[in-house]
């Protein structure tokens, strides 16, 4: 999540730079201001329209968080948000599988068994996953 974070800064600090640098070769160029605003607006939109689209790959479900607060999910494919207001959180729903340690019991007439045990779960509900639960592993264990 930190890389996204980096990302999206480094592409601001990009968009800033390049918007400044098309609006002074424009304002040099023609030397009309109407048109170096036009351009700088026009870089702005774009970068703001590419920044609200949001993919969701085939098995994971996404949670928009707005001002830290939950607002909706996200399933697969082509979602649009609210770019520096609303944060996506990305989640796995595909079927995973959990090794329990191994158990010692006593059967009913007193002998000593070991057992293993896997656990095969998915996620259903993403929202009651990632907020009703605070570590999923260990509450399945």
């Amino acid at each position: 999540m930190k890389s996204l974070t980096r990302f999206a800064v480094i592409l601001i600090l990009a968009g800033l730079a390049l918007g400044s640098a098309l609006f002074a070769y424009s304002f040099l160029r023609t030397n009309n201001l109407f048109f170096a605003f036009a351009s700088v607006f026009l870089l702005a939109f774009s970068l703001y329209i590419f920044g609200s689209v949001k993919i969701i790959f085939q098995g994971n479900e996404g949670i928009v968080e707005r001002f830290g607060r939950y607002r909706r999910t996200l399933k697969p494919g082509l979602n649009f948000v609210i770019p520096l207001i609303d944060t996506v959180l990305i989640e796995s729903v595909r079927e995973q599988l959990l090794d329990i340690a191994p158990q010692l019991a006593i059967t009913r007439d007193n002998i000593r068994i070991r057992f293993n045990a896997f656990l095969s779960w998915r996620i259903l509900d993403v929202q009651k996953a990632y907020y009703a639960i605070e570590d999923l592993e260990a509450a399945l264990a």
